[in-house]
């Protein structure tokens, strides 16, 4: 988050704008003998890729639901979301998808930045179209480098934010108009349109008095005083 900060107080003078992405199923997309192949090009050890190939194929996988367990599955695509090592492979795999993208000129500023499978977009410029223009064109070049990879961007999670305190006209990406919303979350934080922090607080604020008020109805219905104690 350290470089969406960054990015956004040293440019506060220009029109800046920020779109987030979400890799669609990318854990399960991962193909093995590709990723083996971007290792080998980081030079890692050839046992090590050895290891990395064996761990993600041959897995067998069950499903249970209603206390009953299905037949086993073997599974021999992508790598097991939930692992401490999956992450690590899913960077490596990525790492061009989103590549930082840096531009910097007199006119226009441009980062992509991401974790794990979330990445974000910034641009700023010395233009409301130029910002919007500048972020389409990011999007299309990160979407076709993961098409390549036979992945995608979850449009669903996908949103964009302007910042300034108006509304910007919508995003249209090859027929395809994203419309503006005025508080985005990315990567764990809210921004809303006015740049400051007060969608963050609210948000967390309000979760932390939602979970007071059930402490509290916990607390009327089991007898006490609502709090929590041994």
């Amino acid at each position: 988050m350290s470089v969406v900060f960054e990015f956004l107080r040293y440019n506060e003078s220009f029109k800046c704008a920020m779109r987030s992405m979400d890799v669609e199923g990318g854990f399960d997309n991962i193909d093995i003998d590709l990723l083996c192949d971007f290792l080998t090009a980081q030079e890692c050890s050839t046992n090590l890729i050895h290891w990395v190939r064996r761990w993600s194929g041959n897995r067998v996988d069950r499903f249970r639901f209603n206390g009953r367990v299905s037949k086993p599955y073997l599974v021999n695509c992508g790598i097991p979301q939930g692992s401490l090592l999956s992450p690590f492979l899913f960077g490596a795999y990525v790492a061009d998808i989103f590549e930082p993208r840096l531009q910097y000129s007199p006119s226009v500023r441009t980062v992509v930045s991401s974790y794990v499978d979330d990445g974000v977009i910034l641009v700023a410029s010395d233009s409301r179209d130029l910002t919007r223009y500048m972020m389409a064109e990011l999007f299309k070049d990160c979407d076709r480098v993961a098409r390549g990879r036979k992945m995608g961007f979850s449009m669903i999670k996908t949103k964009w934010i302007g910042f300034g305190g108006t509304t910007w006209k919508d995003l249209d990406i090859d027929g395809e108009i994203l419309g503006h919303v005025e508080d985005l979350r990315v990567l764990g934080y809210r921004f809303n349109i006015f740049l400051n922090m007060s969608s963050h607080v609210s948000y967390w604020l309000e979760r932390g008095l939602g979970i007071r008020r059930r402490i509290s109805a916990l607390g009327r219905r089991f007898g006490g005083d609502g709090g929590l104690d041994g």
